[in-house]
């Protein structure tokens, strides 16, 4: 920003001083007010249009600033999970093998017992490694908005989104499914809508999930069914798999009706 202030303070000085010497007030001819009316009013116009500017660069660098910071904490939550998790454990393992390897030849029986804890801890161990991939695989319906938000405003699509808090307690497997879905969607959207708004409502009955997703692009091909298309016909899959229902239709864009039944337990 300072060096910003440095090109921008000394341009208006001299926009100012070039504007006065070609139109001198004290003997301008009354056919040059109306141009030096103009170029008056667009240099000192830019001062509150540099102003605007100048502030969503700083907005812009606080939320990438935001992003790292949320990114950073993230990789340090997995990173205290394994410590907290496996550092024990594998200690304890080094500390059963050291001790089956003393009792080899003293106690045998008590020695095989140390390799039988051995062989539980290093599958209990493993399950959770699984376990703490699996997690960092799944992607939150929160965390891809977020991301998609960004595809699609680079893009010239505005993202608009109704009740997206109330996933937050969603089944992940949901969240997944869902998530990989909006995906889809998404990138279809940039590719062949020609719209410039995206819509997902969220709502939730008391034995369903509900997801709307609207964009008021030019809609589906009427002469193409959902069977032809590879995209349309992955969100079917995933749907169906989930014992969900989707619908495609053509309403002002594409839009699409998701309901997925919520299982006891969720």
């Amino acid at each position: 920003m300072k060096n910003a202030k440095l090109v921008i303070v000394p341009y208006y000085v001299l926009s100012t001083i070039s504007l006065y010497l070609a139109y001198p007030l004290p003997s301008m001819a009354v056919g040059d007010v109306p141009a030096a009316i103009i170029n008056y009013l667009f240099i000192f116009g830019t001062i509150p249009a540099s102003n605007s500017l100048s502030k969503s660069y700083r907005l812009g660098k606080q939320n990438n600033r935001l992003e790292l910071i949320a990114r950073h904490s993230e990789r340090d939550r997995i990173a205290q999970q394994l410590h907290d998790n496996l550092g024990q454990s594998f200690s304890m393992l080094a500390l059963k093998a050291e001790l089956a390897e003393k009792l080899l030849e003293k106690d045998p029986v008590l020695a095989k017992q140390q390799l039988k804890d051995i062989a539980s801890a290093s599958r209990q161990n493993l399950d959770l490694v699984r376990e703490i991939v699996a997690d960092m695989k799944h992607s939150t319906i929160l965390q891809t908005l977020d991301i998609q938000q960004s595809n699609l405003d680079k893009s010239g699509i505005m993202l608009h989104t109704k009740n997206e808090e109330i996933t937050v307690d969603w089944n992940k497997d949901i969240q997944n499914t869902i998530s990989q879905i909006i995906t889809e969607l998404v990138t279809n959207a940039i590719r062949y809508s020609h719209g410039n708004l995206f819509s997902v409502t969220f709502s939730q009955k008391k034995n369903q999930y509900l997801i709307t997703v609207h964009d008021n692009g030019i809609g589906f091909d009427k002469n193409i069914s959902y069977k032809n298309s590879f995209g349309l016909s992955g969100i079917k899959k995933r749907i169906d798999y989930l014992d969900g229902n989707v619908s495609f239709d053509n309403d002002n864009g594409a839009k699409i009706d998701i309901s997925i039944p919520i299982v006891k337990g969720d």
